[in-house]
């Protein structure tokens, strides 16, 4: 996602999960980054320049994410998913366009 020369601010990234805040620190200020988190650590997320929050409890992470990003996202970072649980965040990815010149990619879910 992140390719020198390009204007990657416009690409959307969501980033779930236990070590999120470290895929955030990689991210911010490339990419705009939605995070999830808890109201209790919700200062501290918006201190490492998230672009937004979801509370994962007090609303459908991928619902939500659909709602405040037209056409969903880019990709999604979750170290936390595995096996069927990958499958369910993939309605929140929008369908990548590469310029012809670049070879085929193609969005998803990361997970570790």
């Amino acid at each position: 996602m992140i390719e020198e020369g390009r204007d990657s601010c416009r690409e959307k990234v969501l980033v779930s999960g236990g070590i999120g805040s470290v895929a955030v620190l990689l991210l911010s200020g490339r990419i705009h980054v939605v995070a999830t988190a808890l109201s209790k650590y919700e200062a501290y997320v918006r201190d490492l320049w998230v672009g937004g929050i979801v509370n994962y409890r007090d609303a459908d992470t991928i619902e939500e994410c659909l709602r405040r990003s037209s056409g969903g996202v880019d990709a999604i970072i979750d170290p936390s998913l595995k096996g069927d649980e990958l499958i369910t965040p993939f309605r929140a990815v929008r369908p990548r366009r590469a310029p012809a010149h670049h070879h085929a990619r193609h969005a998803g879910v990361l997970s570790l």
